[in-house]
């Protein structure tokens, strides 16, 4: 996954996390002015889509955390790849500055 689509969505998450407590105070009061007055109603369905969002979130950020692990062994066994072949064009040019001597 892109570095840059993590950072997207968090940036998303984050907007959601600001607006949505404005978006509930609207739709509650929307749900009040069409006529629906139980408060234990408006508080359920409130509740029911707040939990559903968290709910996303909390997977999203499992998965996010596993994508970002997964990145990282990969770019681990690729400096593993990296130092070894570093290791052993040291060991050559030692080779041939012995030889040379």
């Amino acid at each position: 996954m892109n570095p840059k689509y993590i950072y997207w969505q968090c940036r998303l998450w984050d907007w959601f996390a600001k607006s949505i407590p404005f978006i509930m105070i609207i739709v509650g009061s929307i749900f009040y002015n069409i006529g629906i007055r139980d408060w234990d109603l408006v508080k359920d369905i409130l509740l029911v889509f707040s939990g559903l969002a968290f709910v996303t979130w909390w997977f999203w950020v499992l998965y996010t955390i596993m994508t970002i692990l997964h990145f990282l062994e990969s770019s681990k066994e690729g400096l593993k790849d990296v130092m070894e072949e570093i290791r052993h064009m040291y060991r050559d040019i030692n080779e041939i500055h012995k030889r040379d001597r």
